[in-house]
């Protein structure tokens, strides 16, 4: 009887040991990280190791940004603009970037070429922000279940929204003065954001109007420069993946 309860234990001891070391990020000078309970301080002998911190990242904001730069209608399509928006946002300050996800998964150029429009969040709250310029901003809008917005007519050249009095590229869709659609306004897109030509024309939008005009004005040749505006959709938050540098835990991804 005693060797059977002798020969369970020992299999349960090494189904322990195979379970955590299934769990664990490497061996270190310190001893293994346990990937999810390590709670130690970050120091020099576990230079290297993860772990994932249970805490968990804040989730973040929605923003509605118009870039610092202009740019021809050579924008490299919806993913050479989506860069563009990610590259100004990232190398200016505005209101509320330290609570934005300002990466490639959440950061687009509101913007549509002949068939597809980049669209932001369905029922979701976006504010205003000015890449730059940190005073301007700070009005805010909800879009309906079906991504549109912004249902009011509030004037997007106001400090509390854009601040600026600017064209903006779109060739995005009108359904009425306070909801734009999420589909291409025609053909006038500097053949899929990817000419500056000046016999080739893009459908702008303007930012001193309270109307459909915000984002669906007039044409104007692709050779011309336009702002962006970026639209930072939010992040949901969650465990945050931590690295050890040896001196102290640092976040490296969402």
């Amino acid at each position: 009887m005693h060797i059977v309860i002798n020969f369970i234990f020992l299999l349960l001891l090494v189904f322990s040991v195979e379970l955590h070391a299934q769990e664990t990020s490497g061996g270190f000078p310190g001893g293994s990280v346990l990937i999810g309970y390590d709670n130690r301080a970050c120091i020099a002998s576990l230079a290297g190791s993860i772990r994932y911190n249970s805490s968990g990242a804040a989730p973040t904001n929605g923003y509605f940004v118009i870039t610092n730069a202009t740019y021809t209608g050579n924008l490299g399509g919806l993913s050479g603009a989506d860069a563009k928006c990610l590259t100004d946002l990232n190398a200016n300050d505005w209101k509320g970037k330290s609570t934005a996800s300002v990466d490639a998964a959440h950061v687009k150029a509101f913007l549509c070429d002949g068939t597809t429009c980049n669209n932001l969040d369905a029922s979701t709250s976006y504010a205003f922000a000015h890449a730059s310029v940190t005073g301007d901003g700070g009005g805010s809008f909800i879009t309906d279940g079906s991504s549109i917005g912004p249902a009011n007519t509030d004037d997007w050249s106001l400090t509390a929204q854009f601040g600026v009095v600017s064209d903006i590229w779109s060739n995005r869709a009108t359904t009425d003065t306070t909801h734009w659609n999420n589909a291409a306004q025609g053909t006038n897109h500097c053949t899929n954001w990817s000419t500056a030509s000046a016999g080739v024309n893009g459908r702008l939008g303007h930012t001193q109007w309270s109307n459909g005009n915000r984002w669906n004005e007039v044409n104007d040749g692709c050779d011309n420069t336009k702002r962006l505006v970026c639209m930072v959709n939010p992040g949901t938050g969650g465990p945050a993946l931590e690295f050890c540098d040896g001196v102290s835990w640092g976040v490296i991804s969402p």
